[in-house]
């Protein structure tokens, strides 16, 4: 009888474990995780771009950095740009994460104030007016400078 008694309690607290289990998977997939609003996260994406284009751009449009320079590297950029882009891309990633929550407006200015930061310091080395330069530069304006260049030199 007591065979008996010990199959019948596992298979009743079997049993109460599987229904327990079922219930906490229905809870389980009910539950929602709040995400917040998401609405600032497409401003902080195009910030962290413009940043990047403007640090990456930057040293390509001016010549090069100062520090590549004086090595004569046949690569415009210095390892002060590589921090920089990696400082840039941690600052955003965080922002990013913050600005899933209430928090998003505040992530988007201090997204703005850096990319103003950023925009200052290219301009006081002179990447910022470069860049603009080789934006702004028509295709038929650089054949006529060059044909004026090349008249000059005759």
């Amino acid at each position: 009888m007591t065979a008996v008694a010990a199959e019948q309690a596992g298979a009743y607290a079997a049993a109460k474990g599987k229904q327990a289990a079922q219930r906490a998977g229905r809870s389980a997939a009910r539950a929602r995780i709040p995400t917040g609003n998401r609405q600032y996260q497409g401003i902080i994406l195009a910030e962290y771009l413009t940043a990047i284009l403007l640090v990456t751009f930057g040293p390509l449009a001016s010549g090069g950095s100062p520090a590549a320079k004086a090595k004569n590297s046949p690569s415009p950029y210095d390892v002060n740009d590589m921090k920089q882009l990696v400082a840039i891309s941690a600052v955003y990633f965080i922002l990013a994460l913050l600005s899933s929550g209430k928090r998003g407006r505040y992530a988007a200015w201090f997204g703005g104030l850096m990319l103003l930061a950023i925009g200052v310091s290219k301009t006081g080395q002179g990447h910022l007016s470069a860049v603009v330069n080789v934006i702004g530069t028509q295709p038929g304006d650089a054949v006529s400078q060059a044909g004026d260049s090349a008249a000059e030199a005759v």
